[in-house]
C-alpha cells in the first residue's frame, strides 16, 4: 500500500504506512518525524546507520538528500518543521552560532577591522 496522507496543516502532515512502499522525502533537512503509532524505519543518505522509531520517540532528519520512512508492520507518522516547541539541532546550531557571534571581537580593532585589511587590494 503506497503511503496514506491523512491529515495535513500548514507545518505538519500525517501518514500511514506499510511494510513494502516507503515514503520519499528531499530536501528535509531538520523537518521532525515523529512515530504516533507502530515502528518506522528511517534511512537517511549519507547516514552509516538507519533508525528505528517506536511510538512516541522523535527524530530530527540530520541530511538534505534522499529520506526513506518505511513501516515495520503498520504506522503512522507524523512530519513537522523543526523548531514547533522542540529543541532539535537546528535549533542549537543556531543558539551556538549567535553565541560565537557574540564573544567576537568588536571595535576599531576587532573582527570588522580585520575583515576590511583582508579585502584590500594591494596598491601599486
Amino acid at each position: 500500500m503506497e503511503p496514506e496522507l491523512i491529515a495535513t496543516s500548514v507545518d505538519t502532515s500525517e501518514y500511514r504506512l506499510s511494510d513494502t512502499q516507503p515514503l520519499r522525502l528531499t530536501h528535509a533537512l531538520g523537518r521532525l518525524i515523529e512515530c504516533l503509532s507502530g515502528t518506522a524505519w528511517i534511512t537517511v543518505q549519507g547516514q552509516s546507520t538507519d533508525f528505528f522509531l517506536r511510538a512516541g520517540q522523535v527524530f530530527e532528519i540530520p541530511g538534505d538528500g534522499l529520506t526513506l520512512i518505511e513501516a515495520v508492520g503498520a504506522s503512522r507518522i507524523r512530519v513537522s518543521q523543526a523548531g514547533g516547541g522542540m529543541p532539535g539541532w537546528s535549533a542549537r546550531m543556531a543558539a551556538q552560532w549567535r553565541r560565537q557571534a557574540d564573544n567576537m571581537p568588536t571595535g576599531p580593532h576587532g573582527a570588522a577591522a580585520q575583515k576590511d585589511e583582508r579585502l584590500r587590494c594591494p596598491s601599486k
